[in-house]
């Protein structure tokens, strides 16, 4: 297998409905919604949020709706 067709976005899966906020906290606002089954691409994570992204949303949701997002993330080039 060649490193070039790897890829170095991490995913995750929700495995509950869930709320995308604007920033990792309860209170943030609210700014999509994340169906269970979706497949994400998972950034960093923070106070038991990780921020995730799919097309053109993203936002912040609960770790504990997320299977994949227990181990440490880094981001290309770090």
């Amino acid at each position: 297998m060649r490193w070039r067709r790897l890829t170095v976005s991490e995913t995750a899966m929700a495995v509950a409905d869930g709320t995308l906020l604007a920033a990792p906290r309860r209170d943030a606002r609210a700014v999509a919604e994340m169906e269970a089954g979706a497949v994400v691409t998972l950034g960093r994570c923070e106070a038991g949020y990780c921020h995730v992204s799919s097309g053109r949303h993203g936002g912040w949701a609960p770790k504990s709706v997320l299977w994949g997002a227990s181990v440490p993330t880094r981001r290309a080039g770090e």
